[in-house]
């Protein structure tokens, strides 16, 4: 899902790359549901995947920095 966003961010946001990323709360409460829930991706693997999305971004040049929040 984030290789699909950010493009569409950038795209938007008529710019060529985001300065900064930060993944905050990568894995919403329990009582709500995110897109990893419905795939059955456990909460830890999430964050995994997001993480490695964001590093690719980064390798492509679409975002220049990434970093975490509140964890």
């Amino acid at each position: 899902m984030t290789l699909k966003t950010v493009p569409r961010f950038l795209t938007e946001l008529k710019v060529d790359y985001i300065d900064l990323v930060l993944m905050h709360a990568p894995a919403l409460p329990v009582v709500q549901k995110n897109n990893c829930d419905r795939r059955g991706v456990s909460r830890s693997d999430c964050r995994k995947e997001t993480w490695k999305a964001l590093s690719e971004l980064k390798e492509q040049g679409l975002v220049r920095n990434v970093g975490v929040s509140n964890f």
